[in-house]
């Protein structure tokens, strides 16, 4: 008797189990059918992810499982993926539709906006939208960022009714951060470079367009144009500098010129040039392009990087303001003002501008040797 006994039991247990079993399952599958499915895709970009900051537009997109009919979208921030706590200084009471960004598989302005609770917002349309292929973006602003660095988690609810709690459709989760602005700082200093260099003869040539190749010092330096003997009377002789600038001063710069004396041997001197109408002065130019009878000294200017040549042309020439005495000036008063050669309105980089001192003597003038001072002078305007 007491055999048959365990062999029933046994049969129970096992009969037991199986019941068991069976209605586990049956419980996680009506779970399983009941519950709203997921957005996929789901994300929220910030225009400006600093904090304490109410300005940038936040960007929602997701994609809904199926095609079903929206009638509300609702978003809860939280500091967790399940949370409902607002991240520290966020608000969100004032937030609104951005009707300058576009929406994609809603039109934005059959939607209505509301954040009764902050930290909640919801989009309400009581006809509905069914978003083709389930993608949504949406645009919304007034939103005030977390007071300090912070990850908000964005929790997404579509619903087929406008109460925003009953038949819901798919939920999903979106995450941002927020962080202070990273402030770059940077010191520029007021730059002035000026450098004065020797040109070749030949390169002198082809700038000023000689007709044919002048005599002159076969290389200049940066602190001589050296002419050597004039072995021949009612001829040109030139010379050349360059002059570059570079600055990052706001208003430009401006380089003058002027010389101390004329050129002169003792009481001697070479006079300044009056070109060849006789109207050439320090501050007024003119051609000069004939030796004979138009003996003197002047100069002309030529870009070579930049328009920063006050002249007009490289043919066109000027007397060298003389802010000497009278008896050291010729022809000219003396004490003349400097006259600017090279200018420019705004910063510059490395501009050149080409000088040639040009140099003819008639059969009169006297033996000697002759020298003067040029001085350029540089003012930037910051």
């Amino acid at each position: 008797m007491a055999q048959k006994i365990k062999k029933m039991s046994k049969k129970f247990v096992a009969f037991v189990c199986m019941f068991t079993l069976v209605f586990s399952y049956s419980v996680v599958g009506i779970d399983k059918s009941e519950a709203a499915t997921a957005v996929t895709l789901a994300k929220l970009t910030l225009a400006d992810s600093r904090t304490t900051n109410a300005t940038g537009d936040y960007t929602l997109t997701f994609t809904q499982s199926s095609s079903t009919t929206i009638k509300c979208v609702k978003v809860v921030f939280a500091t967790t993926a399940t949370g409902s706590t607002l991240p520290t200084g966020m608000d969100t009471s004032t937030s609104e539709a951005n009707v300058a960004a576009g929406w994609v598989g809603l039109t934005e302005t059959n939607w209505t906006i509301a954040s009764t609770v902050d930290g909640t917002i919801t989009w309400t349309y009581a006809t509905g939208t069914a978003p083709a292929s389930g993608n949504v973006t949406m645009v919304f602003d007034g939103i005030t960022n977390p007071s300090s660095t912070a990850t908000a988690y964005a929790q997404i609810s579509t619903f087929d009714n406008v109460d925003c709690a009953s038949s819901d459709i798919d939920t999903g989760v979106a995450a941002v951060a927020y962080l202070p602005a990273v402030t770059v700082t940077a010191i520029v200093s007021e730059t002035l470079t000026f450098a004065v260099t020797g040109v070749s003869n030949g390169d002198c040539d082809t700038s000023f367009n000689s007709a044919a190749d002048l005599g002159g010092p076969a290389n200049t330096t940066a602190t001589a144009v050296d002419f050597s003997t004039l072995d021949a009377v009612n001829t040109f002789y030139h010379g050349c500098q360059d002059l570059t600038v570079s600055t990052n001063a706001e208003d430009g710069y401006t380089v003058t010129l002027h010389e101390l004396t004329s050129l002169m041997s003792g009481a001697l001197t070479i006079n300044e040039s009056t070109g060849d109408d006789d109207l050439m002065d320090f501050d007024t130019s003119s051609a000069w392009q004939t030796p004979t009878s138009n003996a003197g000294f002047g100069y002309a200017c030529d870009d070579q990087t930049g328009t920063d040549c006050t002249q007009a042309a490289e043919t066109i020439y000027l007397a060298v303001p003389c802010i000497g005495n009278d008896a050291s000036c010729d022809p000219g008063s003396g004490g003349e003002t400097a006259q600017s050669i090279m200018t420019n309105a705004g910063p510059v980089d490395a501009n050149v501008s080409r000088i040639e001192y040009k140099l003819t003597i008639d059969g009169t003038q006297e033996p000697g040797t002759y020298t003067n001072t040029l001085m350029y002078i540089i003012t930037p305007t910051f």
